[in-house]
C-alpha cells in the first residue's frame, strides 16, 4: 500500500480536549491508559501501529493544509499510524512535514521509507521515554477514497481484540477442523450421506463428520509439502482409500478393538510445497468413515477481509452484546481487529463486549472495525441506543425464530416497532409481539389490534386479528433425553384477556392476520398497541400488502400434506392415567373401549378437521400390533385383530378399523365416494414381533410373520390377510384409496413384500397399492422398486442429486413422491427448532420436485405435555405438532380440542406459500422463472449438539430464513405482474363550470337507460369493504384466469388423485 509519511514535532500539536481510550501492547508491559485529543477533520485509522504498540493521536488540517498531531501523554510511544484523511490530496510542507504534490508521486515512496526508519527508531527508545509530549512518525493513506464520508465522533476511542503474531514466510502446521466446509482451498468437501456432530469433548473443537455408506468421500484442495489426517479408530470403522492428485496412496485402516480418538490415521509428505494438491478419502470397505481434522504444513495466509457477527444492533442503556468476527479466507492468520467508537456512548472491552452508556433519548452511533494489517478491510456496525425503560419494552418479533427466556437480555433492548407482510386473497399471515419486563414485572398486559386500512378505505378489521399468548413447556434440549432441561414457548395458549408477566421475563404473543376472499387488493396500514396497568401504551405499526389473487388450497394446487395421526396416544393421554416417566420409559394404553367412544371422538374431532382443512388427506391405520415396536410413549394398538384357530385358519376382526375409517370420513380427512385421500395401513414389515389372538384361549401370542423368502408360514398368513382385507375394503368402498405401507425399511426387507403383493395381485387380478417411507438415498436398488411402490417418501437427509430425476420420472407415471422430516433432521420440526424451519421444509419439498411433504406425527403425545415434555427417544416435540387440552374437562372452554404451536403455524404458512408457487407454475409465461427461483433454494448445514440436529452456526441458522424470505419475495414479485390491477380509487365528480342558463323548454319524459338504476349510477354503487364488494365477484376468476388449465374444482381434485393410481 502506498503511503505518504511525515514526522511532526511538538510545535505542531493542537490543544488537548477530548478523552480517548488507548490499548498498550504486552511488549511495553504497561496498563491501559488514556490521552486527550482534538480532531477537526474526519479521520480513520485503519491498521497496524508499529509492533502492536497502539494509541490514537489527533490528526487535523489547518486552513493552509498543515497536518498536525498531538496527545501523547504517557510512556507508550506511537510508532506508526496508517490512516486516511479527507482533503489529503495536498499538504503544505512545514519543517518535517512532507509535501505531496499528487497521489502516487515518487516523493510518497521516499517518504514512506523514511518514515519507516523513523518508526523503528521510535520503537527502540519507547521504554526509555518519560511522561510528556513527543513526536511520532505518521503515515497517511494515499488512497483517500477509503475514508470519504467516514468521520470519528468528537469523543473517539479504540480498542483492539484478537490477533495472532506469526512469521508469514515460514511454513507452519495448520489445523483445519472438519466443520470448515466448502469448495475453496483448505476446506472439507463432503460427498454422500455425511452426518456432522458437535458438542463432544473427544473431538477437536468438539466436532466430527461420519458416514456409513461405502463410496462416500471427503476431499480438500491444499498447498503445502505435507498433510496429516486425524480421526477416530473404532471397531465400527472401516478402510479408507486415499488419493492425492489422483494418485493412490496407502489405505487408512481405521478399525480398532476399542474407540480411540484424535488419532493420526495417515501422513502424506514430500509434496511440492508451492503447488496446489487435492486429497480425496473414500470409504472403501467395512463399517463407517469418520474424520476429525487435518494438519497441513503451509505458509501462513494473510487475511484480506473479515465478517462481523452483526452489522446493526439495538441496545438499551446499560445492556451489552458480544461483537465477534471471523477472517477470510478461512484459515488465514487472524491479525486482530480494531474497533473505533464513541466512548461517550459505548464501551468496548478487550474481549469485544459492547456496552451502551446512558442516553436520554434514542441515539444512533456506529462502530468502525478494521483489520490490523495492511489489507485496508473495514466494516461499520450501526448501533441504536434507547434510554432505559420502566416496566417493559414491547417489540415486533420475528415469527420464524425461536426466542426463549435465555434471550431476555438481548430482547430487552429490542425496539422493532413495525411489521410488514404480503398476503393473497383468502390467506393469512403470522406475526409475533414480544415484551421484556424489568424488575417490577407488568400487570394486565393486553394487545389491542386496530383496523388495517387501505387508501381506498377498505378495512381489515382489528376484531378479526386473533391474538394469543404463548405458553412455555419444559423439555431437555437434546435427542433421546440428552442435555439440560429448558423452557420453550411452544404452545399458542392463553387468551388475550390480560396477562400478568413476572419480572425479568420474555413473553410473546402470536398474531394471526386473516385476509378474506373478497378483500380489495392494496396496502393496508394500522397500529397494534401493547397496554398494561400503570405504563404508557406502546404502539406498533402494521402494514399488509394484499395481492388480488385468491390463495389456492393444497387440494387445488395438488400439494400432498401427510401428517401421521396417533389416536391411541390421544386416548392414552386422556384416559390411561399413566404415570411412567417419559424420559426413561413408556406408558400404558387406555382401556380399548375408550377408543372412539363419544368422549374420544369429541376430543379428536377438532384436530382431525383442522388437519383436513390444510389439505391433510393421508390417514394412518394400524393393521398389526405395535408396528413400530412400541417406540412411542403410548402403544400403537392394531385396528385389525388377527385370530388363529387350532386348524391353522386365519380370521380377522375389523371393528376398530371400520370405526376409524368412518370417523375420518366424517371429519373430512378422506372421502371414499370421491376417492379423496389415502388410507396407509402399517405395516407388512413390522419393527418388532407380531402378535395374534388365539381363537380358543383369547390370549395374545407371538407369530413369525417375517417375509424373507424362507418363511412359508408367514407368507401364508400375509396372503390370507391380503385376500380377506381386499374383500372387506371392497365392501366398505375404500379399496381404491387403501395402501399397504412400510416405514423406513431397506431394500432387503421391501423386496419380499413387493414380490408377495405382486403374486396376490396376479392371483386375484387386482391392484394393491403400496407406500413406503425411505431413510436411504435413491440408490439403484430403491430405483428398481420405484415402479412398484405407488407412494414413497424420502427422508430429507437422504435427498440427493438423483432425487429430482426420480420424482419427475415417478410423476410422469402417476406415482406420488414426497419428502419427510423426523428425528435427526435439520432444519427440523422440534420444540428446539426455529418455527421457520418448518416453513423452509415446504419450500424444500417443492425445490426437490416432490409432490408434497410428510411429517411422521401429528399428536403422538406423552403423559406430561405441559410439564416436562421430554421423551426417551427423539428431539422434544418430534412426536407432535399440536398440544392436547390439559384435561378432557377443558373441552367446553376450548371446543377445538387442541392448542396450536408456532411451528405448526409456520408449517401451514409454508403450505400456503408453496401452493402459491405451484399455482404460478401453471402459467407458461412465468413457469420457468418460478422454478428457477425455487430450485435455487439453499440448504443450511447442520451439526449435532447433545445428539440433536441443529444449525452448524448462527450464519447457517439464519440462512434457512433468509432463503425463504427470498423465495416468498420472488413469488410475490411475479404474482404482482399477473394480478388484476386494483380498482382505481373513486374520485369525487368535479364541480361544473358555471354556464348561462337557457330558458326551460318542454321535454318528453326521460327513461333510465338500460343497465343503470334511477340514480344513473352503476348498480350496487362503487362497492364497500366487506363481503359484497366488487372483488367478491372477481376474486375467483382472478385466481383461475391466470392459466387456462387452472380451474381446479372438487371433481378435478378428485380426478388428480385418481390419476395417480398405479395400473400394472
Amino acid at each position: 500500500m502506498i503511503t505518504a509519511c511525515c514526522c511532526l514535532t511538538t510545535k505542531n500539536r493542537l490543544p488537548v480536549s477530548a478523552p480517548t481510550t488507548m490499548r498498550t501492547s504486552a511488549m511495553l508491559n504497561s496498563p491501559p491508559s488514556r490521552s486527550k485529543m482534538n480532531m477537526a477533520v474526519p479521520f480513520r485509522r485503519l491498521a497496524w501501529c508499529g509492533e502492536r504498540i497502539r494509541k490514537r493521536i489527533p490528526v487535523s488540517f489547518s486552513a493552509n493544509g498543515l497536518l498536525s498531531v498531538s496527545g501523547i501523554h504517557n510512556s507508550d510511544a506511537i510508532v506508526r499510524i496508517i490512516g486516511s484523511c479527507e482533503n489529503a490530496q495536498t499538504m503544505v510542507p512545514d519543517e518535517n512535514v512532507c509535501a505531496i504534490s499528487h497521489i502516487g508521486s515518487p516523493l510518497i515512496q521516499r517518504s514512506a521509507e523514511w518514515a519507516e526508519e523513523r518508526s523503528k527508531m521510535s520503537l527502540q527508545h519507547a521504554n526509555n521515554r518519560k511522561r510528556g509530549v513527543f513526536s511520532a512518525a505518521v503515515a497517511v493513506l494515499a488512497v483517500v477514497v477509503l475514508a470519504l464520508g467516514v468521520a470519528l465522533p468528537a469523543y473517539a476511542a479504540s480498542v483492539s481484540i484478537g490477533g495472532t503474531k506469526v512469521d508469514m514466510d515460514t511454513a507452519v502446521p495448520t489445523k483445519i477442523d472438519d466443520s470448515v466446509m466448502g469448495d475453496a482451498a483448505f476446506q472439507f468437501n463432503y460427498k454422500g450421506d455425511w452426518s456432522p456432530e458437535a458438542g463432544y469433548d473427544q473431538f477437536f473443537n468438539g466436532t466430527d463428520h461420519y458416514s456409513n455408506t461405502v463410496g462416500d468421500s471427503w476431499s480438500m484442495k491444499f498447498t503445502g509439502p505435507k498433510i496429516d489426517i486425524y480421526g477416530s479408530k473404532n471397531p465400527a470403522h472401516g478402510t479408507y482409500a486415499v488419493t492425492i492428485d489422483g494418485k493412490a496412496q496407502k489405505d487408512i485402516v481405521a478399525t480398532a478393538g476399542s474407540a480411540q480418538h484424535k488419532q493420526l490415521l495417515g501422513s502424506y509428505e514430500g509434496l511440492d510445497a508451492d503447488a496446489e494438491h487435492t486429497i480425496a478419502v473414500e470409504l472403501k470397505s467395512g463399517g463407517a468413515i469418520q474424520v476429525d481434522y487435518v494438519v497441513v504444513e503451509r505458509k501462513p495466509v494473510a487475511a484480506t477481509d473479515f465478517t462481523l457477527s452483526t452489522r446493526a444492533k439495538v441496545l438499551e442503556s446499560g445492556s451489552s452484546f458480544e461483537l465477534s468476527y471471523s477472517v477470510s479466507p478461512k484459515g488465514a492468520v487472524d491479525p486482530g481487529v480494531t474497533y473505533d467508537f464513541d466512548e461517550k456512548l459505548l464501551e468496548i472491552d478487550e474481549t469485544g463486549v459492547v456496552t451502551a452508556k446512558q442516553v436520554s433519548k434514542k441515539t444512533v452511533t456506529s462502530i468502525t472495525a478494521a483489520l490490523n494489517n495492511e489489507s485496508g478491510a473495514s466494516h461499520k456496525i450501526d448501533v441504536t441506543i434507547y434510554p432505559q425503560v420502566e416496566g417493559f419494552n414491547a417489540f415486533v418479533g420475528n415469527e420464524k425464530l425461536l426466542d426463549t427466556q435465555e434471550d431476555w437480555e438481548a430482547k430487552k433492548a429490542d425496539r422493532t416497532d413495525s411489521w410488514s407482510g404480503t398476503a393473497w386473497l383468502a390467506d393469512e399471515r403470522a406475526s409475533k409481539i414480544g415484551i421484556a419486563t424489568r424488575a417490577e414485572g407488568a400487570k394486565n398486559v393486553r394487545i389491542i389490534a386496530g383496523d388495517l386500512v387501505a387508501a381506498d378505505g377498505s378495512v381489515i378489521s382489528g376484531k378479526d386479528i386473533e391474538v394469543k399468548w404463548l405458553r412455555n413447556v419444559q423439555a431437555k434440549e437434546g435427542r433421546n433425553a440428552q442435555g439440560s432441561l429448558k423452557s420453550y414457548p411452544d404452545v399458542i395458549y392463553y387468551d388475550n384477556t390480560g396477562m400478568d408477566v413476572p419480572a425479568n421475563t420474555l413473553q410473546y404473543a402470536w398474531l394471526t392476520i386473516p385476509v378474506s376472499a373478497s378483500a380489495h387488493a392494496g396496502t393496508y396500514t394500522g397500529t397494534v398497541q401493547v397496554v398494561a396497568d400503570g405504563v404508557d401504551p406502546v404502539e406498533l405499526t402494521y402494514t399488509l400488502e394484499v395481492i388480488g389473487i385468491k390463495q389456492p388450497t393444497a387440494d387445488e394446487a395438488d400439494f400432498e400434506v401427510q401428517v401421521w395421526q396417533h389416536p391411541f396416544s390421544v386416548s392414552g393421554y386422556y384416559f390411561a392415567n399413566s404415570t411412567a416417566d417419559a424420559a426413561t420409559g413408556t406408558g400404558t394404553n387406555a382401556p380399548i373401549d375408550t377408543f372412539l367412544s363419544k368422549e374420544h371422538k369429541d376430543l379428536l374431532r377438532g384436530s382431525l378437521k383442522e388437519y383436513a382443512s390444510i389439505g391433510g388427506h393421508d390417514l394412518v391405520a394400524n393393521i398389526v400390533e405395535e408396528a413400530w415396536n412400541h417406540q412411542s410413549y403410548y402403544g400403537d394398538t392394531s385396528m385389525v385383530t388377527w385370530i388363529l384357530n387350532d386348524k391353522g385358519e386365519w380370521t380377522f376382526d375389523y371393528t376398530l378399523f371400520d370405526k376409524w375409517i368412518a370417523f375420518a370420513t366424517e371429519c373430512g380427512v378422506i372421502d371414499p365416494a370421491t376417492d379423496l385421500g389415502q388410507i396407509k395401513c402399517y405395516s407388512m414389515v413390522s419393527w418388532g414381533g407380531f402378535k395374534y389372538k388365539d381363537a380358543e384361549t383369547g390370549e395374545m401370542k407371538s407369530y413369525n410373520m417375517q417375509l424373507n423368502g424362507n418363511n412359508p408360514e408367514g407368507e401364508a398368513a400375509w396372503t390370507a390377510f391380503l385376500k380377506d382385507f381386499y374383500k372387506h375394503c371392497q365392501e366398505l368402498g375404500i379399496w381404491d384409496i387403501t395402501y399397504i405401507s412400510m416405514d423406513e425399511r431397506d431394500y432387503g426387507q421391501l423386496k419380499p413384500v413387493v414380490d408377495l403383493v405382486s403374486a396376490v395381485e396376479e392371483e386375484l387380478g387386482i391392484n394393491i397399492k403400496l407406500s413406503s417411507a425411505l431413510n436411504v438415498s435413491t440408490d439403484q436398488n430403491i430405483v428398481s422398486l420405484s415402479d412398484k411402490i405407488d407412494d414413497i417418501s424420502v427422508n430429507t437427509g437422504n435427498v440427493d442429486d438423483g432425487f429430482r430425476g426420480l420424482a419427475d420420472a415417478r410423476a410422469a407415471k402417476g406415482f406420488t413422491t414426497t419428502i419427510y422430516n423426523c428425528t435427526g433432521n435439520y432444519p427440523g420440526n422440534f420444540m428446539i427448532s426455529d418455527p421457520g424451519d418448518n416453513y423452509w421444509a415446504m419450500w424444500y419439498a417443492m425445490s426437490s420436485h416432490a409432490d408434497g411433504f410428510m411429517r411422521w406425527a401429528w399428536d403422538n403425545w406423552t403423559n406430561d405435555m405441559f410439564g416436562n415434555a421430554t421423551y426417551r427417544y427423539w428431539e422434544p416435540g418430534d412426536g407432535w405438532y399440536i398440544y392436547p387440552l390439559e384435561s378432557a374437562d377443558d373441552l367446553a372452554e376450548n371446543p377445538d380440542g387442541f392448542y396450536s404451536t408456532p411451528r405448526y403455524e409456520m408449517f401451514k404458512q409454508g403450505i400456503r406459500d408453496v401452493c402459491k408457487a405451484k399455482y404460478l407454475v401453471q402459467n407458461e409465461k412465468v413457469a420457468d422463472r418460478v422454478m428457477e427461483l425455487v430450485e435455487s433454494l439453499q440448504v443450511p448445514r447442520a451439526t449435532t449438539v447433545h445428539g440433536a440436529a441443529v444449525a452448524q452456526n448462527e450464519e447457517q441458522r439464519m440462512l434457512a430464513h433468509s432463503e425463504t424470505d427470498r423465495m416468498y419475495d420472488g413469488i410475490n414479485e411475479i404474482a404482482r405482474e399477473l394480478a388484476p390491477a386494483p380498482e382505481p380509487e373513486p374520485q369525487p365528480d368535479p364541480e361544473p363550470e358555471p354556464q348561462p342558463q337557457p330558458q326551460p323548454q318542454p321535454q318528453p319524459e326521460q327513461k333510465p337507460e338500460g343497465g343503470q338504476g334511477a340514480t344513473g349510477k352503476p348498480n350496487g354503487g362503487q362497492g364497500k369493504p366487506g363481503t359484497d364488494g366488487p372483488l367478491a365477484q372477481t376474486g375467483d376468476p382472478a385466481l383461475f384466469a391466470l392459466v387456462a388449465t387452472g380451474a381446479l374444482g372438487a371433481s378435478a381434485v378428485a380426478a388428480g388423485y385418481r390419476a395417480r393410481k398405479r395400473s400394472r
